[in-house]
């Protein structure tokens, strides 16, 4: 039977240890796909070993970002491959975001490195392909607009099937998709904004760019990487609209 978009159920798979990234991970995530909290169930995978019971009622799956490299001991990450494989066994929606793109395209045939001299931290310029003009989600976007990233690894070579939908100067690999199947993986981040970016800084700015003392932060090579990147961010409004696009078009096609 047709599902309405206020019936739609989504799994959330991420990997925030700290409960204020949680907090402005589901919010940017409820924000950009235009979904009640309700509607979205969040699964910490460190925490929380993911079960097929995750996705018995769920029309879609999410996977989140995450600290690690998808060939780290990830805790609980053999769990989620297999929950993966079953959602694309029962062809559910999938979307993958930055560490979560790496997975999915490991996890189905793809190739993941290690490239930190051409990590992307800060806002950044997408392109998309020729056949991004026809794909279900990307289709009436903008040849080129700006999104949000933070990663160090990359996707070298896509899933047997896949179809390459956007690159970045950096990163030739931006998005991807297995369209026959609505399994979609993005290297830059749809659900973050400006502010988000800021919040996650203010956070956990020393973590990222190196420094795990806070006294030894101030004035640090790390907090001037932070300041950097903070005062090269804008606005991202065309690559947050992927969540919803994602949802009304590939979600809701698939339980219309």
């Amino acid at each position: 039977m047709p599902k309405s978009r206020i019936e739609l159920r989504v799994t959330l798979y991420h990997f925030q240890e700290n409960e204020r990234t949680l907090a402005v991970l589901f919010d940017s995530v409820v924000r950009s796909t235009g979904l009640a909290p309700s509607q979205i169930i969040a699964v910490p995978v460190p925490d929380t070993g993911p079960s097929l019971a995750d996705i018995a009622a769920a029309d879609a799956v999410i996977v989140s970002g995450a600290k690690w490299s998808v060939w780290e001991d990830v805790p609980n990450q053999p769990a989620l491959v297999e929950v993966l494989k079953e959602a694309r066994a029962r062809r559910m929606p999938m979307l993958g975001i930055c560490f979560g793109e790496q997975l999915l395209a490991h996890v189905f045939g793809g190739t993941v490195v290690a490239d930190k001299p051409h990590g992307e931290w800060g806002t950044f310029d997408m392109t998309l392909t020729d056949a991004a003009e026809s794909d279900a989600l990307f289709s009436g976007m903008p040849r080129t607009f700006p999104a949000q990233c933070a990663h160090n690894d990359q996707v070298t070579a896509l899933p047997p099937g896949a179809t390459l939908l956007a690159g970045s100067a950096l990163c030739p690999v931006q998005a991807f998709a297995i369209q026959d199947q609505g399994i979609y993986g993005v290297q830059f981040h749809p659900e973050r904004s400006r502010a988000d970016y800021v919040s996650i800084l203010d956070i956990r700015g020393q973590k990222y760019f190196g420094s795990e003392a806070v006294e030894d932060y101030a004035g640090s090579p790390a907090a001037e990487k932070a300041r950097e990147v903070r005062e090269g961010l804008r606005e991202t409004p065309d690559a947050e609209s992927v969540m919803s696009r994602f949802i009304d078009r590939i979600v809701l096609r698939k339980n219309a």
